[in-house]
């Protein structure tokens, strides 16, 4: 595995220091809310945020704790426990009782790392194709009921507290019904699941359908730019947070900013585990290193475009070149890339499809004779 560019790309530059100058002290206190909700599973945790909110608002008073908290996991490597104290507490004891009554066992115990704090205990119904979850957390306790379909729909019922309403994909509704107890739970999963094949959990793919589901849940969320206004709007108001209009497209902003440079460093991590670029040849050159993806806007296409190819033009004209185009950014920026002169033309080095389609460039030399061999 290659050593990471150590150089900051210009687009990560420009957004953090956006990012950095939004709002005044209260925009700078709500901030740190807004990332802690992508702990949504389609499974199951679907309201730790609501626990967390409070603490995250008071600690959130600058900008570098509020990066601290922005950066959730893509994935989760869930850890097997052998026991978990808190299943012998009252609660959880009957909870599993009359799980197994209804012919429930258990199919593992697990930590989740990445969720600090976060133990779970998974039962299944073989003969109902249905998997309940106990969850135990540093906020409090509760139990999601899951039937997952062979269509690769879902349904969920839960007991976790309302937060307000979050979003969810179509195919993956959740049914909340806060201190619901198990009868409770099973009633209305037994009433509401749909009438065709589904997915038997075991023991031996639970962990893997788990990270898989909680992966591409915050695909999806990533994808749609992590939360919608009416989201940001629905947290703030059940967490006692009050927003104004600037504070929400504040928020917005932000997590585009976000969303791009996160994008920008998972494809780079992508390319950087298959460069054909030998170790030395990567340090050598690891400042002229550049990605180029689909999803970039103009104003980060021009930002590159002036870094990389084109040093004396003017940011401001790029764009509003770009904005003209009407044209997929890869393509913008190989035509751009075509009429250099060839010894000052970027250098193709490899493509790939996910998580989008991009490309690696080499840009020109930066000094002399500096070039790969």
């Amino acid at each position: 595995m290659l050593p990471r560019a150590k150089v900051e790309a210009p687009l990560l530059r420009r957004n953090a220091a956006a990012t950095q100058q939004q709002g005044g002290r209260c925009m700078l206190e709500v901030l740190g809310i807004v990332f802690i909700v992508l702990v949504v599973l389609a499974l199951a945790v679907v309201v730790l945020v609501a626990w967390k909110i409070r603490r995250t608002v008071r600690q959130a008073r600058t900008y570098a704790a509020f990066q601290q908290t922005a950066h959730m996991a893509m994935h989760i490597h869930m850890q097997p426990e052998h026991t978990l104290a808190w299943l012998l507490e009252p609660t959880p004891a009957a909870n599993r009782a009359k799980l197994e009554s209804e012919g429930f066992t258990e199919i593992g115990c697990y930590s989740v790392p990445e969720l600090a704090g976060t133990t779970l205990c998974a039962l299944a119904s073989a003969a109902e194709h249905i998997v309940a979850i106990l969850y135990d957390t540093a906020q409090g306790q509760f139990v999601d009921l899951n039937v997952h379909y062979e269509d690769d729909t879902s349904l969920t019922v839960s007991n976790v507290p309302e937060i307000g309403e979050l979003d969810r994909p179509d195919e993956h509704p959740l049914i909340r019904k806060p201190g619901a107890d198990i009868a409770d739970l099973l009633a209305m999963l037994r009433e509401q699941r749909l009438d065709k094949p589904a997915f038997s959990y075991t023991a031996e793919n639970f962990q893997s359908k788990f990270e898989e589901t909680y992966h591409r849940e915050m695909v999806w969320r990533y994808d749609r730019g992590y939360l919608s206004e009416n989201e940001i709007e629905h947290i703030a108001r059940h967490s006692d947070v009050k927003l104004t209009r600037g504070d929400v497209d504040g928020i917005r902003s932000m997590l585009d900013s976000t969303r791009t440079a996160e994008l920008y460093d998972r494809c780079f991590d992508v390319f950087k585990v298959r460069s054909p670029l030998s170790i030395s040849q990567f340090e050598r050159v690891e400042a002229r290193l550049f990605v180029v993806h689909e999803k970039m806007d103009t104003e980060d296409l021009a930002e590159t475009i002036t870094t990389y190819l084109d040093p004396d033009g003017d940011e401001d004209e790029w764009i509003a070149k770009l904005d003209k185009a009407h044209t997929d950014p890869r393509a913008l920026f190989d035509s751009c890339n075509a009429t250099r002169e060839r010894r000052l033309r970027a250098q193709l080095l490899d493509e790939i499809t996910e998580p989008v389609s991009a490309a690696l460039y080499l840009g020109p030399p930066l000094v002399e004779n500096d070039d790969v061999h």
